[in-house]
């Protein structure tokens, strides 16, 4: 029985009397049907109160909004041998004190193709099997959301359109977490996860830098 990689990404609200209300998604690695949506009932004990990122004195307004730029070296989940480097340009618009809506585009060349065989069958059961080469060069679009639980620490989570050689296109989401540094600099790490069976999920660091309009 091999190794999988799991990514839970969740949404929800935390009451002050306690209960963390959420919907949670679960996907392991590439198997395309091994994907849960469930709702999350939980009661939570905070042992540290965490600092609301805000600037004193200070209301949101156009002036604060920012460009980032990016390099993303990472690793196809399914295989570390598969290396891959991409780069980003993203717009953040702060919405409240601690939440920016976010817009990007970027690239990704992965270093190795794969052969990708699947099954077809059509209405008498008869199965066909396609044989195809996974893609190596990717153009995704996306827009989400930034929420800081901190000074310098966000959460965050993307999703969009992605753009393959050979005339791919893909759903994909991004959550993301890192820390945006007072002097620009922006690192953390992301996962890029693709509905099409023949673009490779991505797990990359991110390396940026942030500058006002």
């Amino acid at each position: 029985m091999g190794n999988i990689f799991c990514m839970g990404p969740s949404v929800g609200m935390a009451f002050k009397n306690g209960i963390d209300l959420s919907l949670k998604y679960e996907d392991y690695t590439k198997d395309k049907a091994t994907k849960t949506l469930g709702l999350r009932l939980a009661y939570g004990f905070s042992a540290v109160k965490m600092a609301v990122h805000k600037k004193a004195g200070c209301s949101v307004n156009n002036s604060d909004t920012e460009i980032g730029i990016s390099i993303n070296p990472g690793v196809d989940v399914n295989s570390s041998n598969n290396k891959i480097l991409g780069g980003d340009i993203a717009l953040y618009q702060p919405v409240t004190n601690n939440l920016m809506a976010t817009f990007s585009a970027g690239f990704t060349h992965m270093n190795r193709q794969y052969l990708s065989t699947y099954g077809l069958m059509d209405g008498n059961g008869n199965i066909y099997y396609n044989n195809n080469l996974t893609v190596r060069n990717i153009v995704p679009v996306k827009a989400g959301l930034r929420a800081f639980l901190g000074d310098v620490f966000y959460l965050g989570g993307e999703a969009g359109v992605a753009f393959a050689s050979n005339r791919n296109t893909s759903f994909v989401y991004t959550p993301s977490l890192g820390f945006k540094l007072r002097n620009g600099l922006d690192i953390g790490a992301k996962y890029d996860n693709y509905s099409h069976r023949l673009i490779q999920d991505a797990l990359s660091l991110k390396l940026g830098y942030r500058f006002k309009l």
